[in-house]
Order: C-alpha cells, then structure tokens, then sequence
C-alpha cells in the first residue's frame, strides 16, 4: 500500500474516532413536555382574553409557536376532548 494511502487511512480512521467519541459526549436537546391539563387551561386562558397569549406563554414557559400550534390543533375542542386527544398523541 503507498504511504499517500496509509496515510489517508490513518487520517479517516482518527477522524471517525473524533466523531464517534463527540457524539457520545453531546448532550441530547432538551425536550420539554407539558401536562396535558397545562395545554387545556393554557387553551382555555387564551379563550378568556383576560391576558394575551405573549403573558400566558411566558407564565407557563411555552413558545408562542407552541401555542398556536397546540390551537390549531386542539382550539375548538372541549376540555375533555382535548385531554382525550393529548392522550392519545403520547403527551400525556
């Protein structure tokens, strides 16, 4: 085998070594999750109007994106409807 190709072996095989060893060492987003009684009384205080959604969000510690999310998904359903489907969607 030529030098030029021992070389680029040794080169790739310390690379993939790096990678793996980094990706062992990262650390997995954080993923946070709401109760589903959370996101129905967040979807309900938002229907009340007493406080606009920016305030709301911030209280629980939710993105806006998440919220409106979670509306078009779940707005127009009952409280119970909407545990029920939460439920069903592993957010339980």
């Amino acid at each position: 085998m030529p030098v030029a190709a021992l070389v680029g072996t040794i080169k790739l095989s310390k690379l993939i070594e790096r990678c793996t060893r980094l990706e062992s060492e990262a650390t997995p987003m954080k993923t946070r999750q709401f109760s589903e009684d959370q996101i129905v009384k967040l979807l309900q205080d938002a229907k009340k109007g007493e406080k606009s959604v920016e305030e709301l969000c911030r209280d629980l510690g939710c993105s806006t994106a998440s919220f409106y999310a979670w509306k078009k998904k779940y707005g127009d359903t009952s409280p119970d409807e909407a545990r029920r489907l939460l439920g069903q969607n592993g957010l339980a």
